[in-house]
């Protein structure tokens, strides 16, 4: 053990000058995706949601701190094998929680924007920079950092005692842990973390919605498909791609230029948190059921747009629609009809693009059902309806300070019977 800390914290230091080259990389790699955890967070915290990570509000800004500290580290060369292990570490769990879904089509994260999106090739193209990252951080594990580096030259100096050169030490790694605060201090994006509201693990579609069809319905369904497919236009078309983004602007078709971020950030916010709390359940129902699209089944189903690297069942579209339909209903009641109405096409337009079965649709306003129920119950998300509510009356002239029926149930504090999801 003594020879391995030795090894770690007091490494010889002869490898070859093009050390610092490896250590350039993966340093001012490193480095910039902690600061982007740190500004983003559908890098950080949702990314980490979704892929199911324990405790992600605390994994994710640890990471964060890890990679700019020891990005910062690595590019000068200070403690370079202890670094490089744990990056080693880092980069095998990232391969194994992103990489290999992409391989196996369950990738919960948005799928690349062009082919390949799945598969044997996607991996290659997409896990370049992992594999690089990893190789790198190996290469200085078992080399070290090189002449020109911090550890030579501490290795080089003559202290009067070995406590000295450890208090030193001791002294310059705190000062390298203290510079991520910087990365919390500067100015925030422009756009507000959207985290998923606590609720969000306490849903588990699996156990509320009854399992995909059978072989011989699916392929009643795809007959279903072929002959929507049959009868569309090319203005189907155009409103297919326009409604492939999930976001909640989509039902501008219905409340008016008026329905903007720039007029409604409470609102904005609100609907940006209710989609993160959809990813959780949802990522984990579809990876769960499994369920291969229409155009990976039958090559005679012709997509529009985009086919999306998860799987079919439930329709992440038709929950979002038909979830966010029902909020703004309850938000504005005298547009109840017609928003609920704009949310189910927003759902049924999947099955016009080929990209859903009928069941998968049908399943998704299930699944809207129950986490609108969930949401209710959430304090979080009670709090941003009620200021989202007045922020909406304010600009859609309603009666503001209208409570919510659910507000009645007080006893719940934000957790559902069921443990986990």
């Amino acid at each position: 053990m003594e020879t391995l800390l030795k090894r770690l914290f007091d490494p010889k230091t002869d490898a070859a000058n093009g050390a610092v080259l490896i250590r350039f990389v993966a340093g001012w790699t490193f480095f910039w995706e902690g600061v982007i955890k740190f500004l983003f967070a559908s890098q950080g915290i949702i990314r980490f949601t979704k892929l199911g990570m324990p405790m992600p509000e605390v994994l994710a800004p640890a990471i964060a701190v890890l990679e700019i500290t020891g990005g910062l580290a690595l590019l000068a060369g200070f403690m370079t094998r202890p670094f490089a292990l744990l990056f080693i570490g880092e980069m095998i769990v990232a391969i194994l929680s992103t990489k290999i879904p992409m391989y196996l089509g369950t990738n919960p994260l948005p799928a690349p924007p062009v082919p390949p999106i799945q598969g044997f090739y996607a991996v290659l193209h997409e896990g370049r920079d992992d594999i690089a990252q990893l190789l790198c951080s190996v290469l200085l594990l078992w080399y070290g950092p090189g002449p020109w580096s911090v550890d030579a030259l501490r290795a080089a100096r003559k202290a009067p005692s070995k406590g000295g050169m450890a208090k030193g030490t001791a002294l310059a790694a705190m000062a390298l842990m203290l510079l991520p605060a910087l990365a919390l201090h500067a100015d925030p994006p422009s756009a507000p973390a959207a985290l998923p509201y606590a609720v969000a693990r306490q849903i588990d579609l699996t156990r509320i919605l009854p399992p995909p069809p059978g072989a011989a319905e699916t392929r009643r369904e795809l007959q279903a498909l072929l002959r929507i497919q049959k009868g569309r236009t090319a203005m189907d078309e155009k409103a297919c791609i326009a409604d492939q983004v999930i976001t909640v602007y989509v039902f501008k078709d219905v409340l008016g230029e008026k329905f903007a971020a720039g007029n409604l950030p409470k609102t904005n916010q609100l609907f940006l948190r209710i989609l993160a709390t959809v990813h959780v359940p949802m990522s984990k129902a579809q990876a769960y059921w499994g369920r291969k699209r229409p155009s990976w089944v039958d090559a005679r189903i012709k997509p529009v747009g985009m086919v999306p690297a998860t799987t079919a069942y439930p329709s992440g579209h038709s929950t979002s629609g038909n979830l966010m339909g029902t909020i703004l209903a309850d938000l504005l009641p005298e547009r109840s009809a017609e928003l609920h109405a704009r949310g189910i096409l927003f759902g049924q337009r999947r099955l016009l693009a080929g990209v859903h079965y009928p069941s998968d649709v049908d399943a998704g306003r299930l699944s809207a059902a129950a986490i609108a129920q969930s949401l209710f119950q959430d304090p979080g998300f009670r709090a941003d309806f009620a200021a989202a509510k007045t922020e909406m009356d304010g600009v859609f002239g309603g009666k503001s300070g209208e409570t919510m029926d659910q507000d009645k149930d007080e006893t719940s504090e934000g957790h559902q019977d069921r443990d986990g999801y």
